[in-house]
């Protein structure tokens, strides 16, 4: 049902360049030099757009530690990224078999419509899930650093 994929089989965003082990883009070799010698962009390198402050704490740190897993639930391919470097960012075998339970008896629960709050959601398997088969979720993820 799941399927396991190494950080080098795993496919890149859109036409985005290959990663470094420790996950960040490589800098071109191809920048222009700036006026003082340098290779790179012009000004502070450190300095971090305020428009991509905000999801820099989702960034990774070590894309290598990330797997792709793809779950077949309600007919619908779901594809996570899970991680081994927090327990919050793994399937855990209860949540997969709560999905199976919920897309086997979901007609004798007939919980169409029906709210579901999930806290400690993890990747968010089971609330997918449950919106597939048409209830209405509310799942509670918490980010540690």
């Amino acid at each position: 049902m799941d399927v396991c994929l190494s950080s080098t089989q795993q496919p890149g965003c859109f036409t985005e360049a290959p990663r470094t082990p420790g996950g960040w883009l490589e800098a071109e070799k191809k920048e222009t030099l700036q006026k003082d010698g340098t290779e790179g962009p012009p000004g502070d390198s450190n300095k971090i757009e305020p428009s991509l402050q905000s999801l820099q704490k989702f960034v990774p740190t070590d894309y290598a530690s990330y797997t792709q897993e793809n779950y077949l639930y309600a007919g619908k391919k779901i594809v996570l990224q899970e991680s081994i470097e927090s327990y919050g960012a793994v399937v855990w075998p209860a949540a997969t078999a709560l999905c199976q339970y919920l897309e086997e008896h979901a007609e004798e629960l007939n919980l169409q419509d029906a709210k579901i709050l999930e806290i400690g959601a993890g990747p968010g398997l089971v609330s997918i899930v449950a919106s597939i088969l048409g209830w209405l979720v509310c799942l509670f993820l918490t980010c540690f650093k």
